[in-house]
């Protein structure tokens, strides 16, 4: 239930919607999200809906090596963004979601990722890139678990997600060319471990126009560069 709290943001939710997309009835939700409350780890707002509540951020600032990571992106980030003038963003891998870490760059009008975003891995190549880094039988296994998850999409949107992981399979890296939003593409790539595990990513968004053949292998070696620059500095709790 934290999880989907978190997951959408200000936006908060419906007791009945909340209920339903945990799997739990009315009233074991509304005993749980009473306990949360008083506990501060959620919050009910005026217009009755329910957002995440101020001792879950208490909670991750106490957590500094997190914190310092996060703030160690920033400048490598921002760096890229301005070189492509683009939009560069970090995720780290929470299980079978992607967190959005930081966020550099010229603002795109149809992009919903900022700082805090939490979505399931194959919705943005933000995630896929790490899916597709993964040993074979655990990618296809997370896949599905996504899928399962994501139910209310419909049969379009679906295609567009396997063709988006299809590609970026193809091409070793998360690649997408309009397949999330018309007319915006992304590249990301993998951090790994000490192991070689992917648990976390560096993407790149523009507009698909900018993503030209011949600029696609130039920006994977940018990010590439950045993401070897960053491994090493994630908490291992992280990597």
């Amino acid at each position: 239930m934290l999880r989907e709290l978190v997951a959408r943001g200000a936006v908060g939710w419906r007791l009945l919607d909340l209920a339903s997309q945990c799997g739990l009835e009315h009233a074991t939700a509304h005993r749980i999200l009473a306990a949360l409350v008083r506990e501060r780890l959620a919050h009910q707002r005026p217009d009755r809906r329910y957002v995440a509540g101020p001792l879950v951020f208490e909670l991750g600032v106490s957590s500094r090596a997190y914190v310092a990571f996060q703030a160690a992106c920033v400048e490598p980030v921002a760096t890229l963004a301005r070189h492509w003038d683009s939009v560069v963003i970090v995720s780290a891998r929470s299980g079978t979601d992607f967190v959005c870490l930081a966020r550099e760059g010229r603002p795109l009008a149809a992009m919903t990722i900022e700082v805090g975003t939490r979505r399931p891995l194959i919705t943005s190549v933000s995630g896929v890139a790490i899916v597709v880094d993964l040993p074979s039988a655990e990618s296809r296994a997370l896949v599905a678990d996504n899928f399962r998850r994501l139910g209310r999409f419909g049969e379009a949107r679906r295609r567009d997600l396997r063709a988006m992981i299809q590609r970026s399979r193809e091409a070793g890296f998360g690649i997408s060319l309009e397949h999330v939003v018309p007319g915006i593409g992304a590249i990301g790539v993998a951090m790994r471990d000490a192991h070689g595990r992917p648990f976390a990513s560096v993407a790149l968004v523009a507009p698909v126009a900018q993503l030209t053949e011949s600029r696609i292998g130039r920006i994977v070696t940018g990010l590439r560069a950045t993401a070897r620059a960053l491994e090493p500095l994630a908490p291992p709790e992280i990597a």
